[in-house]
């Protein structure tokens, strides 16, 4: 996580993400299993919000796949995914 913000532009780095890293990891790691999942699968929104994070961990190595509006549109939605979760 600290490296992934140390190598995003100062103008880019969302100081939520820590934050929203972590909430999805001490969910993940700390959430019960539901009955009949897989032992490493958190519940549904659980599950959403971790895999918000790890995408938005690396939304700017995207660059060139999308415009910075489409970037910040779509980490607008894995903020919100994120959140979800807890």
């Amino acid at each position: 996580m600290t490296l992934s913000l140390l190598a995003t532009p100062p103008e880019e780095r969302d100081p939520r993400l820590s934050g929203a890293m972590r909430d999805a990891v001490l969910a993940a790691i700390t959430v019960a299993p539901t009955p009949g999942a897989a032992p490493d699968e958190a519940p549904g929104a659980g599950r959403v919000a971790a895999r918000a994070v790890a995408l938005r961990a690396v939304l700017a190595e995207a660059s060139d796949a999308l415009s910075p509006a489409e970037r910040h549109l779509l980490g607008d939605w894995l903020d919100r995914l994120a959140g979800a979760g807890g």
